[in-house]
């Protein structure tokens, strides 16, 4: 068990698991994003039954426990976060495009040649495939002011989180360009 209030999540002995804001130097952020503008979400891992959420309980993700959704609380799944937004791949991203979700690059298919080490995309599609979530995305030249059509560079199918480390291979600048 754990509690959460306004500050961060605690354990029962009273111990600072990790917190929203740095109260310290050395606090420990809880796992959270931000997905507009200075609003951040906490991170959602796996969603169950009415309202039930897994949760971090510490920064790193690695203790989690489950929480009941208040009525005021709202959900933002992956799928939604990324419509209409400004879109790019992560460092966790394998440099690999699938040509369907679920699938694997064909062994010897070339890697995408880009410049930029977080590549522009566009999000068009999603699909679940055993449980994990994929997204079809147009890789782009460029979405901050180059152009009002930004070329499109290659597309294909990526996991939304890497296999490597688990972390999210799309984000999209919450802050804009």
């Amino acid at each position: 068990m754990a509690l959460l209030d306004v500050t961060g999540i605690t354990d029962p002995a009273g111990k600072r698991l990790c917190s929203w804001r740095s109260e310290t130097p050395s606090a420990t952020l809880c796992a959270t994003l931000e997905h507009d503008y200075e609003a951040v979400s906490l991170l959602v891992y796996r969603t169950s039954g009415e309202g039930w959420f897994e949760i971090a309980l510490d920064g790193q993700g690695k203790a989690r426990g489950w929480v009941k959704s208040s009525p005021r609380a709202t959900f933002r799944p992956l799928a939604v976060l990324f419509r209409d937004r400004l879109t790019y791949l992560t460092p966790s991203w394998d440099r690999t495009l699938a040509p369907k979700p679920g699938g694997a690059a064909a062994p010897g298919a070339p890697r995408p040649a880009l410049k930029q080490p977080e590549p522009a995309v566009r999000v068009k599609s999603t699909a679940t495939v055993r449980g994990k979530l994929w997204l079809e995305v147009d890789i782009l030249d460029g979405v901050c002011g180059q152009s009002d059509s930004p070329k499109v560079l290659s597309s294909g199918w990526v996991p939304a989180h890497s296999q490597a480390d688990g972390r999210l291979v799309v984000w999209f600048y919450s802050r804009g360009c």
